[in-house]
């Protein structure tokens, strides 16, 4: 298990404690108290339908969070809603990247390739982002996020088989105004922000916002003393808002977010009994280099301090998203809209980066910081129509509409290997080993859709919504294997010497990285197409109730919808390697209610996904190149049954509790894969690599499905007190997830190494708000109890015989000052 920390920090119970001391000391007598909030739970207006309606009327698992509620609760990033949200987890990176990482209900994905798609569409502004670079949102001038649960394949189209997440900007107004915000804390995190309103005319709007979030690494390498694991990133919006017209309006939308920040640091993980087949092979090379073997390597890492590790590579992290969009809106009558949303988005992304997470210098590394190998490159283009009409005295609500999506990718990487300095294998010198580049691969995804959705109110109560989309795409791989070096140009000297396959021995004064890669050696070119098409139908029935006696009023609902998540295609131990559809049947039965004169709400929903070729992450190997690299397969069947909760008490007008829970079971009921391991002879198994290694058939329908907790509970207490000062707002939260699997690789999964059992969260706040309402000061801290469960990681037991797992960002606290005008 990884070490835990021994700052002291203080018991759940006395933080609680404190806490309520807290709140009652405010309240004592001699205090000016004002008139509190509203005594009643505000309606929140969702857009989970695609139109404006009430959260408590739309037959959909929602969370919705306002621009407030992001404030008041310390939610400054997208990967902040993995505790406040029943059944989802955000990761701030895929392996030990930056990209985002999210599942919902225990539907993702942890492959980032350009062949890939996400199993959670991300929306901005209505916008799709394809790619999960640039996509870890920071919550900057946010008017709205929704958190949609289940599949959302009729409306919101492929990649939702896990659930949507939308984002939706402040619009500009047709005030002059703004806001400032400064964050302070430990390892020495400074973030600014700001917004400026400035109406140019009155039919011409315009509003500036961005923000900077850094932040020092919690994750020190103990060799070099470079700091792992930091934040670096910049966000910038800008809009332009054209009312044209009385019934027609035009969106303008820009927006940029850059991160430049080192790689996530890796504890490294020792697996009993479990002989890598990558360690073995270079145990000639690491064993005489450091006196010790591999596995030992490890053991030293996974000895050290929580916020030690060990690395050969100064790793790194770079994205820039750059992104344009135009809206326009046109109320054609009172029961009849268009809306059109255009948009382009480029991202960029590089990764340098050691998967091995020992000192072996370079045992299986990758980089795409080279002029010849600059990293993945992908632009986006989409267009949808939306039509929104009713009809029947409102009696009959419908939309229909059509969408494009083209997107255009290049990518480029390179594995290198050494250098190893070694004694005994003849002349004292260098060895280095370069492994081939996957170079110029080229990704193309052409996808349209149409759809029709209908909501019809047949009797009084009573609502029954029917839609269905139809969705046909096309992507294709095309790449050429190139060796990425010239051997003259590897030395400044003249010995070279051939010890093996790629692999040189070197005299010690003539090394430089500073080597060429032309002429490349060429291996064929392959061009790999695939092709789909599907239907994806909803139907829900929703009953209404205006309640009586407590109960003030609600819904209840039936559901079935289908979901579908775009094949791809993989490079894996026979080549290019194709990956079905990932396609969900999901029965849902919910509840919302309001009571108590609106004090009390609570959202319930019981859920059935039956999957069919589930798209999950394996471990697998070039055969042209040896690199290690992840894949995704299809697990043909599995099932994931759950309930989630959710409840908002006002026990008195300024008191607000919430708390959430969910209860999981996930079953893999047919998965096949290949395992890599040494050539044992077996004739089950294919020979790979010149015969050093073999790929034999597993079953892993064993297996947890990953990211997905047994249970998760979250609760928090929120008190708002007004004095003659100002306002005063002490809330503390806290949450546990239990049983989360955060494996890769056959022998990672079944060690349950990366099985997180208990992973508890305990935060606090404290709000001035002055009188005017435009001052703001917070005092806040995160991980009160400086926990440090594993998070992630790339989890590689079948090459190396232990892996690296990513840990939680330690106890963490600061000030925030705000001012508006």
């Amino acid at each position: 298990m990884v070490a835990k920390r021994i700052t002291p920090a203080p018991s759940l119970p006395a933080l609680i404690g404190l806490s309520t001391a807290t709140i009652f000391a405010y309240a004592l007598p001699g205090t000016a108290v004002a008139q509190g909030p509203s005594a009643a739970i505000e309606e929140v207006i969702v857009s989970a339908r695609r139109r404006q309606e009430p959260l408590q009327e739309t037959p959909i698992a929602v969370s919705a969070f306002s621009g407030d509620d992001l404030a008041e609760q310390g939610l400054f990033n997208l990967q902040d809603f993995r505790t406040v949200v029943p059944n989802m987890d955000v990761n701030n990176g895929t392996g030990v990247g930056g990209a985002a990482s999210i599942y919902i209900r225990g539907v993702g994905q942890n492959n980032a390739g350009i062949a890939a798609d996400t199993a959670v569409g991300i929306y901005l502004d209505g916008v799709y982002l394809a790619r999960p670079d640039g996509a870890l949102l920071d919550n900057i001038d946010i008017a709205t996020v929704e958190v949609l649960r289940g599949p959302q394949g009729t409306l919101f189209g492929k990649n939702t088989t896990g659930g949507a997440v939308l984002y939706n900007t402040n619009r500009p107004q047709d005030e002059f105004g703004g806001k400032l915000l400064a964050r302070m804390g430990n390892y020495d995190r400074t973030d600014a922000q700001f917004v400026l309103n400035v109406p140019i005319t009155d039919t011409v709007l315009t509003r500036f916002s961005g923000g900077l979030a850094k932040r020092d690494g919690y994750m020190t390498d103990v060799l070099t003393g470079d700091e792992y694991t930091d934040e670096d990133r910049t966000t910038l919006f800008g809009q332009i808002r054209w009312l044209a017209s009385d019934s027609v309006t035009v969106d303008l939308n820009a927006n940029y977010a850059e991160t430049d920040q080192m790689a996530r640091g890796q504890r490294c993980l020792v697996v009993d009994d479990v002989v890598g087949w990558q360690s073995t092979l270079f145990a000639p090379l690491i064993e005489p280099t450091f006196g010790r073997s591999a596995e030992e390597l490890c053991a030293e890492s996974e000895a050290l301090d929580s916020d030690e590790f060990t690395t050969n590579r100064l790793g790194k992290y770079y994205s820039e998203a750059t992104g344009v969009s135009a809206t326009i809106d046109w109320e054609i009558n009172e029961s009849l809209s268009i809306k059109s949303i255009t948009a382009w988005r480029n991202t960029e992304a590089q990764i340098d980066q050691d998967l091995d997470s020992t000192i072996a210098p370079l045992l299986e590394s990758s980089t795409n910081f080279y002029p010849e190998a600059d990293g993945n490159d992908t632009d986006q283009y989409s267009q949808e129509f939306q039509i929104l009409g009713d009809a029947l005295d409102s009696k009959l609500k419908w939309q229909a509409g059509a969408f494009f999506f083209r997107e255009e990718s290049t990518a480029s990487n390179v594995g290198v290997t050494g250098p190893w300095t070694v004694t005994d294998l003849g002349p004292t010198g260098v060895i280095v080993n370069l492994s081939s580049q996957v170079d110029g691969n080229e990704a193309e995804n052409t996808s349209w859709a149409v759809f029709a959705q209908a909501d019809w109110s047949f009797a009084d109560n009573w609502e029954l919504t029917v839609g269905l989309r139809y969705t046909e795409e096309e992507r294709e791989l095309v790449g050429a294997f190139t060796r990425p070096y010239d051997p003259s140009t590897i030395t400044t000297g003249s010995l070279l010497v051939p010890i093996a396959a790629d692999t040189w021995l070197i005299e010690p004064d003539s090394f430089t990285f500073a080597y060429d890669f032309l002429p490349p050696t060429e291996f064929p070119e392959f061009d790999t197409k695939v092709k789909d098409d599907d239907w994806t139908p909803t139907v829900s029935l929703k009953r209404s109730f205006e309640g009586g006696g407590a109960i003030d009023g609600g819904i209840v609902y039936l559901t079935y919808s289908q979901g579908f998540l775009s094949g791809g295609i993989g490079t894996g131990l026979f080549g290019p390697q194709a990956f079905q559809p990932e396609e969900v049947d999901a029965f849902e039965l919910g509840v919302k209610i309001d009571a108590w004169d609106r004090r009390l709400r609570m959202n319930a929903a019981l859920f059935y996904n039956d999957y069919r070729d589930r798209q999950l992450t394996t471990i697998a190997v070039n055969e042209a190149t040896g690199s290690v690299q992840a894949l995704s397969i299809n697990a043909e069947e599995s099932t994931i049954t759950g309930l989630e909760l959710e409840v908002t008490l006002l026990p008195t007008p300024n008191l607000e509790l919430s708390f959430n829970a969910s209860w999981n079971d996930d079953e893999i009921d047919q998965f096949d894969d290949i395992q890599i391991g040494l050539n044992t002879g077996n004739p089950d198994c294919v020979p790979a690599l010149g015969g050093a290694v073999e790929g034999c058939p597993v079953d892993r329908s064993d297996e947890r499905l990953p990211n997905i907790p047994e249970s998760s509970y979250f609760l928090a207490a929120q008190y708002t007190l007004q004095t003659s000062v100002g306002t005063f707002v002490p809330r503390i939260a806290w949450s546990l997830i239990n049983d989360v699997q955060r494996c890769f690789d056959r022998s990672s999964c079944v060690s349950n190494r990366w099985l997180v059992d208990e992973a508890e969260d305990v935060s606090a706040r404290l709000t001035w708000l002055s009188n005017d309402e435009r001052w703001r000061i917070t005092a806040y801290g995160t991980n009160l109890q400086d926990n440090d469960f594993v998070n992630g990681g790339v989890s590689l037991v079948d090459s190396f015989g232990f892996g690296g797992a990513t840990i939680i960002p330690p106890r963490m606290y600061g000030v925030e000052l705000q001012y508006d005008w």
